[in-house]
């Protein structure tokens, strides 16, 4: 979060936006004349001044947003996995419990400190990034092509740092519940694939 903070440039993106809204503006000025200037359009193309106001504007809402995410929204997840965990571990039959689930959720969020790092690296290599790139930083995606939509939805939200901390989710849920090791790898395996299914297909 803090190195996306310090590179962050969403520049390209609020000039694209005010690009977009000029042709327009320019119809409706040939159009109607100097009636135009009251256009809605027209009123929605910015000055030099304002898309550098809504350049500052954009990054220091962007930079808030990582950093609460970094802060709030990774706690959060870990317990909510933990919870997810637990309930798996009780439903299957085994003896969790919230602490040792919350250790086995933290444990297999490792992973995602592996992402954060390369990705911070990659990030501090260039002069600026986008919002868009975000996401795409790090070269994880399984190389997998399928034709259907939901599956090709599906294989888009996995990748090898996902497919590691289901492992390690399986294995830590198995030590927190007290049954075996492939017994806690395929529960976790099903519940993150149902999971999954429910999260993509609705969406």
């Amino acid at each position: 979060a803090w190195a996306a903070a310090d590179r962050l440039d969403v520049g390209p993106e609020v000039r694209a936006e005010n690009a977009e809204r000029r042709p327009a503006a320019a119809d409706g000025n040939a159009r109607a004349g100097a009636a135009a200037s009251t256009s809605p359009d027209l009123a929605e193309v910015k000055t030099d001044r304002q898309i550098d106001d809504e350049i500052a504007k954009r990054t220091a809402v962007q930079q808030v947003k990582l950093g609460l995410g970094a802060a709030l929204g990774t706690p959060f997840r870990v317990l909510m996995i933990a919870c997810f965990l637990f309930v798996l571990g009780a439903y299957v039959g085994g003896k969790p419990t919230l602490a040792r689930t919350m250790a086995a959720a933290a444990i297999g969020a490792l992973p995602w400190a592996v992402h954060d790092l390369i990705a911070a690296v990659v990030t501090w290599r260039r002069a600026a990034i986008t919002p868009g790139e975000l996401g795409a930083l790090v070269a994880g995606r399984l190389p997998v092509a399928v034709d259907h939509p939901l599956l090709a939805r599906l294989v888009a939200r996995v990748d090898l740092f996902v497919l590691w901390s289901v492992v390690l989710w399986g294995l830590g849920l198995a030590a927190a519940a007290g049954f075996g090791r492939a017994r806690g790898l395929v529960t976790v395996a099903v519940g993150f694939t149902l999971y999954l299914l429910i999260t993509t297909a609705g969406a």
